[in-house]
């Protein structure tokens, strides 16, 4: 049996969906009429100071002065918090049952009733339904990937495949919300651990759309840090020698810190390090690593290994339509196109146990028809009235042996019987001439009655 396995992150015994606390920010609309979101951290009547998102990763403190400000708009709550459950109504896949109750537990429940009153309740009472029915399904050990489930037995079967699919799933909701160094290290356990997967040609992609985001934050971390230390030498040069040396190491210490966090990351075989704060360190070892990959992955040629996925899918066609030698034919271009093609062999190996099991069937259909047994010639009848013992004695042979040789009995001849005779007609017997006769007289005496009374009748008037 096949199955195409639609592409897309990690098994779901050891994958959850992500399901981030989105903060939604206000909208700080200037008098100029600029609009900035931004989450509120204080406001003391005159100033307000704000966090600003530079980019997905990175925030920036900002001071406000009320005087500048026209309005603050604030997002609705029960919009805001049904926005938050957007992973759960689109995740195209299963999650643990953990996570099934966490989410009905600690977000589906409490949006009822909180918001017992909002235009979402509807929806939310049908997520709650679906995700409800999904867990009963997944408790039975069945698996959605894609929008469409596995059972028990085709996990089991599919479970390299199931896996480095959600990987990818994996991969990319963490390059949506901004996590770029966790999806590309998502990517590379898909090229640890499913180098020749269906996956794979997308997960390169993918990992070449998000480097550049990357380099990016990179460039961004270089021009904080740069101010930073900036700002740390204006602060230190004004302080006294007692208040300066606490600060020093301080900073000293975060930086043994950092070097030892990047070292044990390093040695753990992790590609894609962290960018820890004030620490150039880490941002130099992101840059080599951005830098390296970007010119590998350039060079992996997509297209012939895409187009190797999409012979194995063909190839399944064919199986399904039974034309063996095309399928096989069509395996070896995608072999061709890309060796690790991890499709290759299971269809390979279905084609192989097809033919095998024709062959057996065939094998067993001949040996059943050698087995039946044929029917024996009918012997020669004796015709009627012949005598079986002349018979016999007439082909005899007219000299006895010389020595006493054992007459074989032979079993006697059965004379077919003839088939009864018809019996004759009725009216040939003399019963029926004589039924006839009656019959006859009874008819001409009853035509002379009526024609005597006819006459009788005519003279009468």
């Amino acid at each position: 049996m096949s199955r195409k396995i639609p592409l897309a992150a990690v098994f779901r015994a050891s994958c959850a969906i992500l399901l981030p606390a989105f903060t939604y920010a206000d909208t700080i609309v200037l008098k100029t009429g600029e609009r900035i979101e931004a989450v509120i951290i204080s406001d003391d009547g005159t100033t307000i100071e704000a966090e600003i998102k530079v980019s997905p990763s990175i925030t920036d403190g900002r001071t406000f002065s009320k005087d500048e400000i026209q309005r603050i708009e604030k997002p609705d709550p029960a919009e805001n918090t049904y926005e938050n459950l957007a992973p759960l109504r689109n995740n195209p896949n299963s999650i643990s049952l953990e996570h099934y109750d966490a989410a009905i537990a600690g977000k589906i429940q409490p949006f009822l009733q909180k918001y017992s009153t909002s235009t979402r309740i509807p929806d939310v009472e049908a997520l709650l339904k679906k995700l409800q029915v999904e867990k009963e399904r997944v408790a039975k050990g069945e698996v959605k990937v894609e929008n469409e489930w596995f059972t028990p037995e085709e996990v089991l079967q599919f479970k390299p495949q199931i896996s480095s699919t959600l990987l990818f799933q994996k991969m990319r909701t963490l390059g949506q919300s901004g996590d770029f160094i966790s999806a590309l290290n998502a990517f590379a356990q898909i090229e640890k651990d499913f180098p020749g997967s269906p996956t794979y040609p997308k997960a390169v992609e993918v990992a070449a759309q998000i480097i550049p985001n990357i380099q990016n934050e990179i460039n961004a971390r270089r021009v904080i840090l740069k101010s930073d230390l900036e700002e740390r030498e204006k602060g230190l040069a004004v302080l006294p020698d007692f208040r300066k040396q606490p600060l020093i190491q301080a900073a000293a210490d975060e930086e043994v810190q950092n070097n030892a966090a990047l070292e044990a990351l390093l040695k753990s075989g992790q590609k894609w390090t962290p960018i820890y704060p004030r620490h150039s360190k880490s941002i130099d070892e992101l840059q080599k690593t951005v830098t390296s990959e970007a010119t590998r992955l350039a060079a992996i040629p997509v297209a012939s290994l895409s187009a190797s996925v999409a012979a194995t899918q063909e190839a399944r066609k064919q199986i399904a339509q039974a034309d063996y030698d095309t399928a096989t034919a069509t395996l070896q271009k995608a072999t061709t196109l890309w060796s690790a093609n991890s499709l290759v062999k299971p269809l390979q190996d279905e084609i192989a146990a097809a033919k095998t099991a024709a062959a057996d069937a065939a094998k067993a259909a001949e040996e059943a028809a050698k087995a039946t047994p044929t029917p024996a010639p009918l012997a020669e009848s004796t015709p009627v009235g012949s005598n079986p013992a002349t018979s016999l004695a007439s082909t005899a042979p007219t000299t006895a042996p010389t020595t006493a040789t054992p007459i074989p009995t032979l079993a006697p001849t059965l004379v077919p019987t003839p088939p009864p005779e018809p019996p004759p007609s009725f009216f040939l017997t003399i019963p029926g001439a004589i039924a006839i006769l009656t019959v006859t007289a009874l008819l001409a005496a009853v035509i002379s009655f009526l024609a005597k009374k006819k006459k009788i009748s005519a003279e009468s008037h």
